[in-house]
């Protein structure tokens, strides 16, 4: 093991910390031209928006022994969340705070 994070709080604080402390550990490289840099990540950054607030959506937040883990990989990333559905997330107001996020970064 590398490192061990623990994040707190409510759930957008929740995914945008856990998404910074992923961006530290996966590659990105660089592709320049004349006047850009765009940055290429090892993994798609649209899919960890979608996995991530997945699984925090769906983490039981009654039983405070149920948290979710992120496993990386050489090759992949592992999610995982031993709970089931979660009633009363509206999927909506993740998607704002999804779209407002990707705009930002």
């Amino acid at each position: 093991m590398i490192d061990n994070k623990w994040v707190m709080g409510n759930l957008f604080k929740e995914f945008d910390e856990t998404l910074a402390i992923l961006k530290q550990f996966i590659g990105v490289s660089y592709e320049t031209t004349e006047i850009e840099r765009e940055e290429i990540w090892q993994y798609r950054l649209p899919a960890l928006h979608e996995a991530l607030p997945k699984a925090l959506a769906h983490r039981d937040y009654f039983n405070a022994a149920n948290f979710i883990q992120i496993k990386m990989f050489d090759d992949h990333i592992w999610f995982s969340n031993p709970a089931g559905v979660l009633k009363g997330i509206i999927f909506e107001d993740l998607k704002r705070h999804l779209g407002r996020t990707s705009a930002t970064r």
